[in-house]
């Protein structure tokens, strides 16, 4: 699963390749992919025509503000990740029309495509097709425990060690399960934590509260 570093390239990366692009059209073969009130069906009418405004990163998601005051979250979960080029249309798959990086195998796992205005697309691939996209609203957004709750980012100033300390002394659970906790801290999965902790050279299984500086 993609976890802080990843999704934060990601996130760069599409600022710079469709920021500024308006969708035209939206293609999925997977509406189940589609979660919370708006089915796939009211979000194709709903995101044609609008114009990506921003992307930023809110731990692991990824959120999409569009025009009309929408918002695009997506959570790429195990083997989702996005693609942008251009890609055509043959029995029911998409394919890459240009040469390079896009024709790796990994990529052929297209379940929703966006179609930008500049001829641009934005895809994502999905192999497991555990991937979710949720149309909100902001004031949505803003209600909504899975995103308000998340705790805070590891790359934020106000992530000192005194924060740190606080986050963590108050637990009996292991120190890396701490580290895991998206309401705690955001970002870091099972991969950054045990790097963290290798080069910390801290026993995952050590209780938070025992964990001294």
């Amino acid at each position: 699963m993609p976890e802080l570093p990843e999704i934060e390239t990601i996130v760069r990366q599409l600022n710079k390749e469709v920021k500024n692009k308006t969708i035209r059209e939206v293609w999925s073969d997977w509406p189940k992919m589609f979660k919370g009130k708006v089915s796939f069906s009211r979000a194709r009418r709903l995101l044609k025509g609008k114009k990506i405004l921003n992307i930023e990163r809110k731990g692991k998601n990824i959120l999409i503000y569009l025009s009309s005051n929408l918002i695009c979250w997506v959570h790429l979960k195990m083997t989702g990740h996005f693609l942008v080029g251009r890609f055509k249309q043959k029995q029911g798959k998409w394919y890459p029309m240009e040469k390079g990086a896009l024709n790796d195998p990994q990529n052929r796992f297209i379940h929703l495509l966006f179609k930008l205005s500049g001829k641009k697309m934005l895809a994502l691939s999905d192999l497991r097709k555990f991937a979710r996209i949720t149309i909100l609203s902001r004031k949505e957004a803003s209600q909504n425990s899975s995103l308000e709750e998340v705790g805070i980012d590891p790359t934020s100033p106000k992530f000192t060690w005194k924060k740190l300390e606080k986050v963590i002394s108050p637990f009996q659970r292991k120190i890396k399960v701490i580290l895991m906790d998206q309401h705690l801290i955001s970002g870091i999965g099972n991969i950054y934590a045990n790097e963290i902790l290798w080069e910390a050279k801290i026993n995952p299984w050590k209780k938070g509260k025992d964990l001294t500086e």
